[in-house]
């Protein structure tokens, strides 16, 4: 459990530091519905997407919004009857909203880290349903935890190892009756 917590966070630390691997593709579009949420107490985008549209505090390339168009086209976000809402889930975004408050891009990411470090404790009960020593069971675990893509995924602001965390932990529970 701590190492990797300590490789996973020296990963997230270093990239932050030397400004590797920023937000890109969906992770901005989860930030900014993490922003409405926590600012505005909302999932509705027009705020935030103004906001991150003029500060570029999230994504620092910037999203472009053609003149004369309303800033959502393009954002991952559809106009409904009332408001501008995501095309991504919620899960994320709510999960990340105090993290984000507290300390932007770099909060989010060390929470999901924090998340993603309780796969080694769930791997842990799941392999106790398979006769071996502990000794085995540890092995396997670590080669699994410590192998890609764990550790430099854990900071990723994606839904895949939340929804894998889940699935691995409702399946642990079945198989060891609890």
């Amino acid at each position: 459990f701590a190492v990797f917590l300590v490789l996973a966070f020296g990963t997230v630390i270093a990239w932050h530091i030397r400004e590797r691997y920023t937000v890109t593709g969906d992770e901005p579009h989860y930030l900014i519905a993490a922003s409405g949420i926590a600012f505005h107490g909302s999932a509705d985008l027009v705020r935030p997407i103004a906001e991150e549209v003029r500060t570029r505090s999230i994504y620092a390339s910037g999203f472009s919004v053609p003149e004369g168009k309303q800033a959502y086209i393009g954002m991952h976000a559809r106009r409904g009857p009332n408001g501008v809402f995501s095309v991504h889930g919620l899960g994320i975004p709510i999960f990340l909203a105090m993290p984000y408050r507290v300390g932007g891009t770099l909060g989010a990411k060390i929470a999901l880290v924090l998340l993603a470090a309780m796969i080694v404790p769930v791997c842990w009960v799941a392999s106790g349903c398979f006769p071996g020593d502990k000794i085995g069971r540890a092995s396997a675990i670590a080669a699994t935890v410590l192998g890609l893509p764990f550790i430099p995924a854990a900071g990723q602001i994606y839904p895949d190892l939340p929804g894998g965390l889940i699935c691995l932990t409702a399946i642990s529970l079945l198989m060891t009756g609890r």
